[in-house]
């Protein structure tokens, strides 16, 4: 069984998972491109509810801290 499986009523996105307001997702690169999956690629996505503020803590902070990225990569956390 695949563990990044997710059932439907959990948030598919870090968007849904982080609770982002409407305005803050329209600013947000990782909505923008549809990458709420995969959100710490662009790691210096909008800084708002956590996320980083600068290339040089993006993955770090998203590898480290990030219970969005944690939940998908439970192997990494």
């Amino acid at each position: 069984m695949n563990q990044n499986r997710m059932e439907p009523q959990e948030p598919q996105n870090c968007w849904e998972f982080m609770n982002c307001l409407h305005a803050v997702k329209h600013m947000c690169p990782a909505y923008e491109h549809n990458m709420g999956r995969d959100c710490w690629m662009v790691a210096i996505s909008y800084a708002d509810k956590g996320c980083p503020q600068t290339k040089d803590e993006g993955l770090d902070y998203c590898t480290n801290k990030c219970l969005w990225y944690k939940k998908l990569n439970p192997q990494t956390a």
